[in-house]
């Protein structure tokens, strides 16, 4: 699924002509329109940022081609699955300040090494360092800024 461009709406005075003036001062009523289709058939993840008054439409789930070196984009796919067949490397793009995203990690039949991000804050246990063969983990996060610094990760196993 191609992802849909970001799209800003202007602020304008209320009863001005035109849909920027139809939709100012009527925020909550159009996020409780589009906040629905987090969970629509399309697979689509709607956030609203009400600072900016953005919303942002991103697809619910893509794969990751596996590289020694894969990218977790915080503006791709609010969850991201990736199959590994050797050691992994991770890395981050695109970090934004409240977005979360969830990674499914899958080994193949043999143990692999898995390196993270300088300043990542785990919680509830230190960072793995693997996954054992034939398993799949779930990683958690949620960028509280723009930097790697302000990542925060959880990550599960299964047993």
């Amino acid at each position: 699924m191609a992802l849909l461009p970001t799209t800003s709406l202007e602020n304008h005075p209320v009863n001005t002509a035109g849909l920027n003036g139809i939709i100012n001062g009527n925020w909550a009523r159009l996020e409780a329109m589009f906040l629905p289709l987090a969970t629509a058939a399309n697979g689509s993840l709607v956030t609203w940022n009400a600072t900016t008054k953005i919303f942002t439409v991103r697809a619910a789930l893509a794969s990751i081609v596996y590289s020694a070196t894969p990218a977790l984009s915080f503006t791709g796919a609010a969850t991201q699955t990736i199959s590994l067949t050797g050691n992994a490397t991770f890395s981050t793009s695109n970090l934004t300040a409240g977005a979360p995203l969830q990674v499914v990690i899958a080994a193949d039949a043999t143990p692999r090494n898995l390196t993270w991000p300088a300043g990542w804050k785990w919680i509830g246990a230190a960072a793995p360092a693997s996954i054992a063969a034939s398993k799949t983990g779930m990683l958690y996060l949620l960028s509280t800024t723009t930097a790697d610094s302000g990542v925060v990760a959880r990550w599960v196993v299964e047993p």
